[in-house]
């Protein structure tokens, strides 16, 4: 995927002759948006979303044979650009995609600016591009601090899960891994920091106790149908929420086999509980 974040004004030039007949200072983002989309179509891209609000535009195309763009239009032209070219031989990684209003156009993540998001949506997530818009037309984009996550983790939303009042970004762990009925997966907070770039840090313990209870009372119901699936899926979700709080893999392994405990399995299940139960133990649930 290329991405770029661009400045200047877009339109057509004049000759040169007073200054003030050719001085163009911003453009209409409607009008642009449409040219810039009608230049993609005659490449042969079709229009998937499109998104506005006062002094910008947002819009998605995809292409038949897997391309897709994405863009983002104000007084100063396209501010955003975002490209998913297919390579030959090589899978389409993903869809390249507008969110809707809202999240669009709103004030997301609490620091004053109206937010526009992009998205790519993926097999089994959607990812987004968090432009910040300043005002006066320029873009900048929401920052997330990659250096101690895993590097195929990315932002998926925004919301305030401490109740402090300020949202913060929200990456999904998976551990697929250990897939059967559904894919486990658990939520992990990162905060803004003084320079508003989001970074990890332990999570607020009113958050993981509350994502604890929600798995707990999965495997409560699993236990009273009973569905060995459902308690399998929540039991490796529950050592995923250990995980994300920075517990040991001991002390995830514990958690598993607490969740499991009891749990009427068969054959096929019972090879899956020791090969998830293995992997955790290895410090390996989200490989």
């Amino acid at each position: 995927m290329v991405l770029a974040l661009l400045s200047g004004c877009a339109g057509a030039s004049h000759p040169e002759t007073d200054p003030a007949d050719y001085l163009a200072v911003g453009v209409d983002p409607a009008i642009e948006a449409h040219t810039f989309e009608a230049s993609l179509a005659a490449d042969g891209y079709r229009p998937t979303g499109e998104v506005s609000g006062e002094g910008w535009v947002a819009f998605a195309m995809t292409r038949s044979d897997g391309a897709s763009a994405a863009r983002l239009v104000t007084v100063h032209g396209v501010v955003v650009a975002l490209d998913e070219v297919p390579m030959p031989l090589v899978p389409a990684r993903g869809v390249l995609g507008v969110e809707p209003s809202p999240p669009s156009g709103t004030d997301l993540d609490g620091d004053g600016t109206i937010d526009v998001v992009l998205s790519r949506e993926e097999r089994d997530r959607r990812c987004w591009l968090v432009a910040r818009l300043d005002g006066e037309g320029g873009a900048r984009p929401l920052v997330v601090d990659t250096a101690n996550l895993a590097p195929d983790l990315c932002l998926e939303d925004l919301r305030d899960v401490d109740g402090n009042g300020v949202p913060e970004a929200i990456v999904r762990v998976r551990a697929r891994a250990l897939a059967r009925s559904a894919i486990p997966v658990a939520d992990l907070p990162l905060e803004r920091d003084a320079t508003g770039v989001y970074r990890r840090v332990d999570p607020a313990d009113r958050f993981v106790t509350y994502e604890r209870r929600v798995r707990r009372t999965r495997i409560e119901t699993a236990r009273a149908v009973p569905d060995a699936e459902a308690a399998y899926t929540a039991a490796v979700e529950l050592a995923l929420v250990d995980f994300v709080a920075g517990d040991t893999p001991e002390a995830q392994t514990a958690a598993f086999d607490e969740a499991m405990a009891g749990i009427v399995l068969d054959i096929d299940m019972l090879t899956a509980v020791s090969f998830a139960r293995a992997r955790i133990a290895a410090g390996r649930i989200t490989e």
